[in-house]
């Protein structure tokens, strides 16, 4: 996987000595990465807009206790006072962010002077058209979504259609990989569609690794 042999080696590679340091996991998905800087020393809160993220991140820390504590926020408007932390870290989220820059600006407000912001984004490059932003009711961005896995489109659409009645949504696939398009009616139901599609992917590379064991 590119997470696990490139990308996050070499961030962890730049990432300065964490030892006693507080830290905060700014998009932290299911705490991954998060995990892995707090067995460096790092003493971490991760934070994800993401229901379904925050809760597989808390089994894994229930499961395996480091001492993270996970809670449900956006990450531009951190539910922390200004200079709470030694640093910050953000791993392939903020690309995914429909407003980085105040993002950025919040990280800048919850570190503590001298502290550092370290983060890792996707090239420009490689914004191809296969990225899809979504829209909320009134044409502002929301999010941008991008699956690069092979799955049963029309199985997915389903499911969208039997969770969220009457959506605008619509599932395209580039290669191996699923573009989620349409003008959401609200920001709940883009992150809804958001959750349940990768809740679909997830399980269905869980089932096709198991069939292949």
């Amino acid at each position: 996987k590119y997470r696990d042999l490139v990308n996050t080696p070499a961030f962890l590679e730049m990432l300065p000595d964490v030892e006693g340091l507080t830290g905060l996991d700014i998009g932290c998905g299911e705490g991954h990465n998060t995990r892995l800087v707090a067995r460096r020393g790092g003493l971490m809160t991760g934070i994800d807009i993401s229901e379904v993220f925050v809760r597989h991140a808390n089994r894994s820390e229930r499961k395996d206790p480091l001492g993270i504590q996970y809670r449900l926020a956006d990450a531009t408007s951190l539910p922390f006072a200004d200079e709470s932390f030694d640093f910050a870290m953000a791993t392939m989220s903020m690309m995914d962010m429909a407003h980085a820059g105040q993002a950025v600006r919040e990280a800048w407000r919850v570190i503590r002077p001298g502290g550092f912001f370290q983060f890792s984004i996707n090239h420009p490059c490689f914004f191809t058209k296969r990225w899809e932003w979504v829209f909320d009711e009134a044409g502002r961005l929301i999010l941008k979504l991008d699956f690069e896995v092979a799955a049963e489109v029309k199985a997915l659409k389903q499911l969208l259609d039997r969770t969220m009645p009457g959506n605008q949504i619509t599932i395209d696939t580039v290669a191996s990989n699923i573009i989620l398009r349409g003008v959401a009616r609200s920001s709940g139901e883009a992150k809804q569609a958001m959750d349940i599609a990768k809740m679909f992917v997830s399980t269905n590379a869980t089932a096709a690794g198991g069939a292949g064991g």
